[in-house]
């Protein structure tokens, strides 16, 4: 592709030749992703504590259904949640608190599918959190729960299957716990793409006028 096609498929943005594919991603992405920029500060940090509520009130759920289940099965899971709790008062800037808030919610979620058996139904808990995270108007929350259940479901379903995929999946193949997995984090990726167009037409509803399309 040469400079003037990559000016077609960017305006505005200026490329030299020496730019890579690499680049040009970058570019595309930042200009077709939403700013996320329409929350104002108080706003934001309403929405923001009542995700950290959430996720701690879904680590104490973890305490009661736990004692059941083999420590190792689960330990990897609850740790790094309790651990982002920590850090998502202790770091500064909106998208690090915001990425340690969905790295709890997502490990909690995993933690559940665990205690459920690997039950589908507990997997409906991830479509939720994509609802959830949205609050954040950030694309980073969304891409940190996708590559999440895509580790856990392929590290715990190469282990022991039958707690991420259920009991019929106990003695799964490698191969099949890895296609699985796949499956499972492209129907998650999708309903991540369904919300952020939801997210782009919302935010461009909000800077353009409806009418004449010119910036508000």
């Amino acid at each position: 592709m040469n400079e003037l096609a990559l000016h077609r498929v960017v305006p505005g943005v200026c490329l030299t030749r020496r730019s890579t594919w690499a680049s040009w991603v970058v570019v595309t992405w930042r200009t077709v992703m939403p700013r996320g920029r329409n929350l104002r500060e108080a706003s934001w940090r309403r929405r923001h504590r009542s995700l950290v509520a959430l996720l701690c009130l879904m680590l104490a759920g973890t305490i009661p259904f736990s004692s059941g289940v083999r420590i190792g099965q689960v330990w990897f899971m609850v740790i790094p949640a309790y651990i982002a709790v920590a850090a998502a008062h202790l770091v500064r800037g909106r998208e690090l608190q915001s990425v340690f808030v969905t790295c709890g919610l997502f490990a909690c979620a995993s933690t559940y599918v665990t205690l459920a058996g690997g039950a589908t139904e507990a997997h409906f808990l991830y479509f939720v959190l994509i609802g959830v995270i949205s609050l954040y108007q950030d694309w980073r929350p969304f891409l940190v729960g996708i590559c999440l259940v895509l580790v856990n479901h392929i590290v715990l379903g190469m282990l022991v299957p039958g707690a991420v995929f259920g009991g019929h999946a106990a003695t799964m193949s490698s191969s099949e716990a890895i296609r699985l997995a796949g499956i499972h984090t492209a129907f998650l990726f999708a309903s991540t793409v369904a919300s952020i167009v939801a997210w782009k037409a919302s935010e461009a509803q909000l800077l353009h006028d409806d009418l004449t399309g010119l910036p508000n």
